[in-house]
C-alpha cells in the first residue's frame, strides 16, 4: 500500500527468529511494532506525526488513538523526509538470542527507530524527550 490510499503499512519478518515488525502510518501518525513469532507485541515506538503536532497530549482520550506525540516530545531541529511507499522503509535485524530481538528502522536510509524485545516504548530519532510513546536516541559517545 502507499499513502494514496490513506495509509502506509509495511511488514517485515525475520527468518531467523520468526519475529516481525509492522510499520503503520495511518496518514496522521506513524508507529512501529515488534511482534514475537507468536504474535505478541514485545516493543512499540512512535516514529513521527504526519498531522500537525498538538501542543498538549491527548493520551487521556482513548478515542484519539493512535496518539500524536505532543510538541514537548517532538524534535523540530531535524529535516526528515517522510516515507511514501513501503520501499522507503528498511529493517535491520539483530537476533541476540531467541526470543530477544532488536532491530533498526531506516526511512530513506536514515536510522529513525530502534525496537528491542521488552522495550516499551522503543527509541525514535524524532523524540525530543523520553515519554510514553518513544524514548529519545541515546547520545553518541
Amino acid at each position: 500500500m502507499d499513502l494514496e490510499s490513506g495509509e502506509l503499512i509495511a511488514e517485515v519478518i525475520d527468518p531467523v527468529s520468526g519475529s516481525r515488525v509492522v510499520f503503520e502510518d495511518d496518514g496522521r501518525v506513524a508507529y512501529a511494532y515488534l511482534l514475537s513469532s507468536e504474535g505478541e507485541i514485545t516493543s512499540d515506538v512512535w516514529l513521527y506525526n504526519r498531522s500537525p503536532t498538538p501542543k498538549k497530549a491527548t493520551w487521556h482520550d482513548r478515542k484519539a488513538a493512535p496518539f500524536l506525540n505532543p510538541a514537548e516530545f517532538v524534535r523540530t531541529d531535524i529535516a526528515f523526509a517522510l516515507p511514501e511507499h513501503p520501499a522507503d522503509i528498511m529493517v535491520v535485524w539483530d537476533v541476540i538470542e531467541k526470543p530477544n530481538v532488536s532491530l533498526c528502522i531506516h526511512i530513506h536510509e536514515e536510522l529513525v527507530g530502534i525496537l528491542a524485545t521488552g522495550s516499551k516504548p522503543g527509541w525514535s530519532l524524532l523524540a525530543a524527550n523520553d515519554g510514553p510513546l518513544a524514548r529519545k536516541f541515546p547520545r553518541k559517545s
